[in-house]
């Protein structure tokens, strides 16, 4: 759920990038920046019910340091991603 909690995530700050990608490049999700408009104007919604649910889930399951865990492990790998030099992947 950790690991999911970042993916999902990633969607909002998309959000950001894609109004500054429109604004200043005039690209849209049909146009070169699909990636980046999430799930377009559903995003919002979209996040505050997988909250919802996850919140649900820990709740039930006690699982919160299991989650945090998961959300720092895939902050780690994208990190050490990032880190690596093209090439030596």
């Amino acid at each position: 759920m950790g690991i999911l909690y970042v993916i999902e995530g990633s969607t909002l700050g998309g959000r950001v990038i894609y109004k500054n990608i429109h604004q200043n490049l005039e690209l849209d999700a049909d146009s070169g920046a699909a990636y980046f408009s999430g799930y377009g104007e559903l995003t919002e919604p979209l996040w505050k019910g997988f909250m919802a649910e996850l919140v649900a889930y820990e709740q039930i399951n006690n699982t919160g340091d299991e989650i945090i865990a998961g959300a720092n492990h895939a902050f780690n790998a994208i990190h050490k991603h990032f880190q690596e030099k093209p090439g030596n992947s």
